[in-house]
């Protein structure tokens, strides 16, 4: 009889020590992808802006354009401007876009769906139409040597956000932001820069069903700003073109008002770096 006892507490024993061992098979499946490519994360926005000028990119991303940036006239002045010939060109600025994207990792899980992060980066420069086009190679400031973007002269705004891709059972594509950063550079005197705002959003067809619409609002006190969704952040949204992704949008928005010294206007300086 003791002998039967003594088997018996044995094999509680054991039963109990299973019991507490970790279900190594769980921790297997929450860490089931398989690092396919890691690249280190260039954040020197010399390098960053020479390879937009290149055009080189990750991912195909909206060309690199020129445009013209006119005052922001407040409705009682708009009278005073019948047509677009009453202003004059030293009060009509030049806009530059430019933008450039890396790939940081894709890895795939067991059922073989990939997921990739990327790192998307768009600079704008508003500056006088003297100035020198940066495409030309000589918009650097030669005291410091070729790095382009911290010589290159006017308002600058950049912003770099980070979206992951990755695919449901249904082969849908999705967007997934992960994190947003941006600033703005005054590099010429006779500018000042104020009312800067920045909107972070992430807006489409969910992936649980429905309509996504998550927007975060931010008001920098400074030329600097970074913000990193929470674990409340919403759902991912459908990235393929098609009738369900109509009006998917991720990204960031970033907006702020310029005015000149010797100028009684002032101009509005929006960069979206969005995908949609």
């Amino acid at each position: 009889m003791k002998r039967l006892v003594s088997i018996v507490s044995s094999l509680l024993v054991a039963f109990a020590i299973l019991l507490n061992v970790p279900d190594d098979s769980q921790a297997a499946t929450r860490d089931s992808k398989k690092i396919l490519v890691q690249n280190n994360e260039i954040t020197d926005l010399n390098v960053l802006f020479e390879n937009a000028l290149k055009g080189e990119s990750d991912l195909k991303l909206d060309t690199n354009k020129i445009t013209h940036l006119y005052p922001d006239i407040s409705s009682s002045d708009k009278s005073s401007y019948k047509n677009l010939a009453n202003i004059s060109k030293d009060d009509i600025l030049k806009v530059e876009n430019y933008n450039t994207a890396q790939l940081l990792k894709k890895s795939i899980d067991e059922s073989g769906k990939t997921t990739e992060s990327y790192a998307i980066t768009s600079f704008q420069i508003v500056s006088d139409h003297n100035e020198t086009d940066p495409t030309l190679g000589t918009f650097a400031d030669s005291s410091k040597g070729d790095s382009k973007w911290d010589g290159t002269l006017g308002v600058k705004a950049y912003s770099t956000i980070y979206i992951d891709y990755f695919y449901n059972s249904r082969d849908d594509k999705y967007w997934d932001l992960t994190k947003a950063t941006g600033g703005w550079t005054v590099q010429v005197s006779d500018y000042v820069l104020f009312s800067r705002t920045v909107t972070i959003g992430q807006t489409g067809a969910g992936i649980k069903g429905g309509l996504v619409k998550e927007k975060k609002e931010l008001l920098p006190s400074t030329n600097t700003w970074s913000y990193t969704p929470s674990s409340s952040w919403a759902d991912p949204v459908v990235a393929y073109a098609g009738s369900n992704a109509a009006g998917s949008v991720v990204g960031a928005y970033s907006h702020a008002m310029i005015k000149r010294n010797n100028n009684s206007y002032s101009w509005a300086i929006n960069l979206s770096n969005n995908m949609k």
